[in-house]
């Protein structure tokens, strides 16, 4: 029998929702897939802990927490996290169980399927919130605020409780900020792949912080930070205000420019030379090419 080149891409399309729908644990269960070292659970709000073990399914409402070395692969309603050791998640009980988790402390990595018409899956924090379009990326929860490392696909972020529109964050950014800072975009460290190193005990990927010796203005609430640091100990901060057109741009090094968003959006169509030799040079050797660059700052505007 003859199989056509489009029957053949429906035989895999079919056997791809198959593998997603097998991997899925039941409605309105999380299944604990791989434990690693020191893992309990607690089935409910104020119930108390015990070990866990792999196979085990907690129903929503259920706690998940991790000690020092220790780690574990949970699959969701929605896709797959992977909680860091000295981390606590929770899974909402009810049907919030399947749309959001929280992320008590630590950190946790996150495979989730994509959305397609339905509403963003959510996780929250302490002092952020991210907004997930789908595919990985990792979060970090401190008492200094929250950090989202994204890898594959974009994602927003924002405070719990703002009415303000997200941050969006594309892959191989990174957003650090929440509890009274306003976040900041950086770039991620591209050594290795972030969700395959959880397997060796690994930490967790996290926005490249600007250095202590950048000294550099800072941004208010209503303004959004555009961090992109070196190898050399040199930052790049962009002040992108709310207004309709206009970003202002600093470095360390006493380089100050200002691009309207026209410029930004030439710059997308190939006319790169409107960053500057300057500019262009220091995006070169933090390996951000022009258009992502420009494509991080206009989704911000």
């Amino acid at each position: 029998m003859r199989v056509t080149g489009r029957r053949t891409r429906a035989l895999w399309l079919c056997a791809a929702a198959f593998v997603l729908i097998a991997a899925a644990p039941p409605s309105g269960v999380v299944q604990l897939r791989r434990v690693v070292g020191d893992v309990a659970v607690s089935p409910a709000p104020g119930a108390p802990f015990a070990p866990a073990s792999s196979g085990r399914e907690l129903p929503f409402g259920a706690q998940i927490r991790t000690g020092a070395g220790a780690r574990v692969e949970i699959a969701l309603d929605a896709g797959i996290a992977k909680l860091y050791e000295r981390s606590l998640l929770r899974i909402p009980a009810g049907p919030e169980g399947s749309r959001n988790v929280e992320l008590v402390s630590g950190a946790a990595g996150f495979d989730i399927r994509p959305r397609g018409g339905e509403a963003p899956y959510e996780v929250h924090t302490r002092s952020s919130v991210v907004l997930v379009k789908g595919t990985r990326f990792t979060v970090t929860a401190d008492g200094e605020g929250s950090t989202v490392a994204v890898a594959h696909a974009d994602h927003g972020v924002r405070e719990p409780g703002s009415v303000g529109r997200e941050l969006l964050v594309h892959s191989g950014f990174g957003a650090t900020g929440g509890a009274g800072r306003p976040f900041a975009l950086g770039l991620l460290d591209q050594k290795g792949d972030p969700w395959e190193a959880w397997s060796n005990g690994a930490a967790p990927s996290r926005p490249l912080p600007p250095p202590r010796s950048a000294a550099l203005p800072p941004a208010s609430p209503d303004q959004t930070q555009v961090i992109l640091q070196g190898p050399h100990d040199a930052a790049l901060q962009v002040l992108a205000s709310r207004g309709p057109d206009r970003v202002e741009i600093a470095g360390s090094d006493g380089f100050e420019a200002t691009l309207s968003r026209a410029d930004l959006e030439q710059v997308l169509r190939g006319n790169t030379a409107l960053l500057g030799p300057q500019l262009l040079r220091m995006l070169r050797l933090r390996g951000v090419s022009p258009a992502a660059f420009a494509h991080q700052v206009l989704d911000n505007l």
